[in-house]
């Protein structure tokens, strides 16, 4: 008979007949979790490590709608700081596992998908449907076995492979919904000190009626209180001429999020495959400000081209669009947040057009984020490729071979395009244009309607590559030397390169003509604001020795050095020596 053993699958007994065999083992997903190889370098049982490496099974990830990575791992992670950085859809997860490592850097974990980095698309793009577990580092083991770019903790996904058996096929759609909730009821003050007349009704200066001015849809005169007298107390309603608004209702809604997914997978003989494809779609929780939409594609394919060797391909495609206008919302909330309660932000002049301020009686920074939503449009659209080839060659059970390449390009196109504003009689009584308070960057600086009206266009190009190979010994003295010692030795050899190139090239229009439609040729001030390059590359070697007396106890010891064209022509290599050991 043949015992036939892999980490992380079920063993079998096979009785040997003279014939050729072939044998395929089942994947034991239990007996996966308690495996790990971040941090380690390879495959090795969670009881053998000094350090902590959590691992998250796809069972234990939380279904759609999240659909997204770094937020499924909100709370599943012990010790770490994971949060959604806004309601946002499509934001960035802010991920602290190590605490604040640098100025320049900051809390941003390594992102590694298959063993191969991934440094150019966020955790938010990736598909959460494609992965079969992530493993996570915080302590200081990911910086000597991954350099200083793991410096801040590393985290890695791992791909949904195929699997033995009949073809699977999986088709899935979720729906849910998502806001922002006011707990306690927070808002304005329902009552005033203004000063009144007999009426009740809230009154200027010169004692007239506090009245909207319908032609540039604000107060043309204030209200009159005294903040500072003991007899100045706030126990007036807004019931008579200036009424109560609830800011929040105004611009807070209820969030849909679509998700729907095909997964079609199978192994057969020296072959196997998992492909995906899916695709989310997202409101934003602030209202007339955008959404959102992601498409993936996702293809995991493993051939053996010989006896021990095997070749992968893993490629993601992600293609996505967002017309957020505030993906973070602070532009909308400090307008709203400085403003009165008796600001009407639904309210429109008699152009049937939203004034972009209401006046000082409203608060001096309590511009409205309506003009800005109705005179600007963003359109950013992005596409990500995640591309790795995985060669591995095991010879009997002693070497292994395994060589990794990857290509990670993320491209964004943004346009932002702000209205030609002649048509508001606010803008030109205010001078209070759209460009004033843009939530996105702005380059026009308007003194009069006419010279307002912008159009940005940037081109935000990041290609990153990542080759690493490493060479493993394993010996154990018990059975391949028939020596009576529980003693295993793992030896491991590895070197990484990495570059990455940046470019960007941002254009910019002002002073837009009074006719529609037109272009950036037809802007009157026309100017590139950047043309940039950057790059960055370094390479490194890994030496890692660890010895194991059975289950009892064992120690390792090895060292990481990288050079990297950060630190100059002439400077020596950064070194991370390592070591740890454990009991029993």
């Amino acid at each position: 008979t043949i015992d036939v053993t892999e980490i992380g699958h079920f063993s079998q007994t096979v009785k040997f007949t003279g014939a050729d065999l072939s044998i395929v083992l089942v994947q034991d997903t239990k007996a996966l979790s308690e495996v790990v190889v971040t941090g380690v370098g390879v495959a090795t049982s969670k009881k053998k490590t000094a350090f902590a490496v959590e691992s998250i099974t796809a069972d234990k990830l939380p279904a759609a709608p999240t659909a997204d990575v770094g937020n499924a791992l909100v709370g599943k992670i012990a010790g770490a700081q994971i949060s959604s950085v806004n309601g946002s859809p499509g934001s960035p997860t802010n991920i602290v596992l190590r605490g604040i490592n640098t100025i320049r850097n900051g809390t941003q974990p390594m992102i590694l998908l298959d063993g191969v980095e991934v440094r150019a698309t966020g955790l938010e793009s990736l598909d959460l449907t494609n992965v079969e577990r992530i493993e996570v580092i915080q302590g200081a083991a990911s910086a000597s076995i991954y350099g200083a770019q793991g410096a801040n903790g590393v985290i890695q996904l791992f791909s949904k492979r195929g699997k033995a058996g009949k073809l699977n096929i999986d088709v899935s759609s979720s729906y849910g919904s998502n806001q922002l909730l006011n707990i306690g009821d927070v808002n304005k003050s329902k009552f005033h000190s203004f000063n009144t007349n007999a009426s009740g009704e809230v009154i200027n200066s010169g004692g007239a009626v506090m009245q909207f001015d319908p032609v540039t849809g604000s107060y043309l005169t204030n209200p009159v209180f005294n903040l500072i007298s003991a007899t100045s107390i706030a126990n007036k309603a807004y019931d008579k001429n200036l009424v109560w608004y609830d800011h929040y209702k105004m611009f807070f809604q209820k969030a849909n999020t679509f998700n729907n997914s095909v997964s079609i997978s199978g192994s057969r003989d020296k072959f196997d495959f998992s492909i995906v494809a899916s695709e989310n779609k997202q409101e934003t929780v602030f209202k007339n400000n955008g959404d959102f939409s992601r498409r993936n594609f996702s293809a995991n394919i493993g051939v053996e081209l010989a006896k021990g060797l095997r070749l992968r391909s893993t490629t993601q495609i992600v293609s996505t669009k967002s017309t957020q206008l505030d993906p973070t919302g602070r532009n909308m909330f400090y307008a709203i947040n400085n403003s009165r309660p008796f600001a009407n932000y639904e309210q429109r002049d008699e152009a049937g057009l939203h004034s972009p301020y209401f006046g000082d009686a409203t608060g001096v920074n309590g511009y409205n984020f309506n003009y800005i939503t109705e005179n600007a449009k963003v359109k950013d659209l992005t596409v990500d490729v995640v591309q790795s080839f995985n060669l591995n060659y095991k010879f009997k059970k002693f070497f292994e071979f395994d060589a990794k390449y990857g290509l990670n390009r993320s491209a964004l196109n943004s346009r932002y395009q702000i209205a030609e504003q002649s048509k508001s009689e606010g803008a030109a009584f205010w001078e209070y244009w759209a460009e004033y308070y843009s939530p996105r960057n702005s380059y026009g600086v308007p003194t009069q309607s006419s010279e307002s009206g912008e159009i940005n266009q940037g081109d935000y190009i990041t290609l990153f590559q990542n080759l690493n190979a490493q060479a493993t010994i394993r010996l154990n003295f018990q059975e391949d030397f028939k020596i009576n010692i529980p003693l295993q030795s793992t030896t491991l050899v590895g070197w990484d390169y990495r570059k990455r190139n940046y470019t960007e090239f941002v254009t910019y229009g002002t002073d837009a003509p009074d006719f529609t439609p037109y272009n950036a040729t037809n802007m009157g001030n026309f100017k590139v604001a950047s043309d940039y390059v950057e790059n960055f590359t370094t390479y490194g070697f890994l030496i890692n020795q660890r010895f194991d007396w059975g289950e009892i106890g064992g120690i390792s010891a090895g060292l990481r050095s990288d050079y990297s064209s950060a630190f100059g022509g002439g400077s020596k290599p950064f070194t991370f020596p390592r070591g740890d050991a454990f009991i029993r």
